[in-house]
């Protein structure tokens, strides 16, 4: 075989692998994650560094890959026609063709192979790596791009400015950025498929999906309803006080008078009383260990709430109507389950879980749950405008509770099967 031929093969094998390597640059820098190399860059790794800086200069970097690829394929447009007719015209001399009819088999096979080799070789199989492993793939094309950039940077500046002249021409900016800006819905669906491979666990998943819906939730929502609500009335005797603590078991009590909730005085924290200086008696003046009630507007985003708890430090915070009434009270273990879920201490050994997975697929729910947290659980849309919990929710909707009926609503049966005090207190739902 003529040493030119042989020369021509080898430089035909040299262009793929030159097509291969700017097509894995460009889709494995497209496909990084910028924080990942920057994590990798603080440990004085020279490639990631390299890398960080093409991903700061990303629009230069992908015309060197844009650039490489146009040469490449020119390159094995310009030598693969010549050299396949040099391969072929032996047989073409056996077969004795005309000339021009051998030059044209020689031109369409010539096209076919390269096109098939470019195609598959120089594009198809560089970029399924690229996409697949993207971080492998950038640190092998790390140096030689870096070294291609260099050398044809004033080409690569001269056509970036013909094309943002031609951009800015059509309306459109040239600076637009390539940026890692995610939205709340797409950081979602990230963490999605993250878990469905394996990246994350559900523990995980659930501390993040809980952050998100944090800053959604009001006061409201989150609060122990003033029914509910344990208060100490100063106009008891300290017996049926001491006795009322006893039975409760919680660390702090709004205090009231004449048992009226909507006129609460303070806060009593029963370690005050415990860590007196002074025996406590029945002619002693309790109002002298109650705090200050801190109150806020039922309304307020439970964010706003944690921050002033922090201020203030103090761990109980009356929640209050827009008539002024007392609305309910929340806690700071309140706030800290919407992050962490359910906690529970040695005196909570008969409450109960608010959502409940029985063995047959459906969940025991109670009538006090947040409509959001049902949306969440279900993946549906139920609105939570006028009323918050889903008890009241299937109560404004059918307007009645009858124990044992059930209730299709947006595709999900709803079974009441506890009432209490005109309230629906739990709930069976499914969804078929």
């Amino acid at each position: 075989m003529d040493l030119s031929i042989i020369l021509k093969i080898f430089l035909i094998i040299i262009l793929l692998l030159g097509s291969a390597l700017f097509v894995m640059a460009e889709f494995s820098l497209v496909k990084l994650r910028p924080t990942r190399v920057q994590e990798l860059a603080k440990t004085g790794d020279k490639n990631s560094k390299l890398i960080l800086h093409m991903l700061d200069n990303l629009d230069n970097y992908l015309s060197a890959c844009q650039l490489g690829i146009t040469i490449v394929s020119l390159g094995l447009g310009w030598v693969g026609e010549s050299t396949f007719h040099a391969l072929l015209h032996p047989v073409f001399d056996l077969l004795n063709l005309n000339p021009s009819i051998s030059h044209t088999i020689s031109f369409v096979f010539a096209f076919s192979l390269m096109t098939l080799l470019h195609v598959v070789l120089g594009e198809l199989v560089p970029k399924t790596m690229a996409i697949q492993a993207a971080e492998k793939s950038s640190y092998r094309i790390a140096r030689p791009l870096y070294i291609f950039y260099k050398i044809m940077k004033p080409f690569i500046w001269a056509l970036n400015g013909l094309a943002g002249i031609i951009i800015n021409s059509m309306g459109y900016s040239s600076l637009a950025g390539h940026g890692d800006i995610h939205s709340e819905q797409e950081l979602r669906t990230i963490m999605q498929s993250s878990r469905a491979h394996g990246q994350i666990n559900d523990n995980e998943y659930r501390y993040v999906e809980r952050v998100f819906e944090f800053d959604n939730k009001i006061a409201k929502e989150v609060m122990t309803p003033r029914t509910e609500v344990e208060a100490i009335d100063l106009e008891d005797s300290l017996a049926v006080i001491s006795r009322q603590m006893k039975q409760e078991e919680y660390t702090r009590y709004p205090v009231i008078r004449d048992g009226d909730k909507d006129d609460i005085l303070g806060i009593l924290n029963v370690k005050k009383l415990l860590f007196a200086d002074k025996e406590i008696t029945e002619s002693s003046n309790l109002e002298e260990f109650i705090s200050p009630a801190i109150k806020v507007f039922e309304h307020t985003p439970i964010s706003q709430v944690l921050k002033t708890i922090k201020q203030t430090r103090e761990h109980m915070i009356i929640i209050t109507d827009e008539y002024g009434g007392t609305s309910g009270i929340l806690t700071l273990e309140d706030i800290v389950e919407e992050l962490t879920g359910e906690i529970r201490d040695e005196f909570d050994d008969d409450e109960q879980s608010l959502i409940k997975k029985l063995k047959n697929g459906h969940y025991l729910v109670d009538g006090w749950v947040p409509i959001q947290d049902i949306n969440s659980l279900f993946s549906i849309n139920l609105p939570h405008e006028e009323v918050d919990t889903i008890g009241a929710y299937i109560y404004l909707q059918k307007y009645e509770y009858k124990v044992g009926a059930t209730y299709l609503i947006k595709d999900v049966n709803f079974k009441v099967l506890t009432v209490e005090e005109n309230q629906i207190r739990q709930i069976e739902i499914w969804k078929d």
